[in-house]
């Protein structure tokens, strides 16, 4: 029904994070390199994690530039 949100594997939200975030989207970079330093939907990766939210808060995502 229109409304209700579908699951999503966190792999697959990190395959589409990583796309959109080659694409300049800080809030993609941001959610994959939170993704990243968790280990969610993949193998941990600290050092490309803070990377990602290092280019987020270049890109003005506020909330990354907290992160880093």
């Amino acid at each position: 029904p229109e409304g209700e949100s579908i699951p999503i594997s966190a792999k697959i939200a990190n395959t589409f994070f990583k796309k959109g975030c080659k694409s300049g989207s800080a809030l993609a970079c941001y959610s994959l390199g939170i993704n990243l330093r968790s280990g969610k939907g993949g193998k941990k990766d600290k050092s490309r994690a803070t990377e990602l939210l290092e280019q987020a808060c270049q890109g003005g995502h506020e909330a990354a530039c907290a992160e880093k």
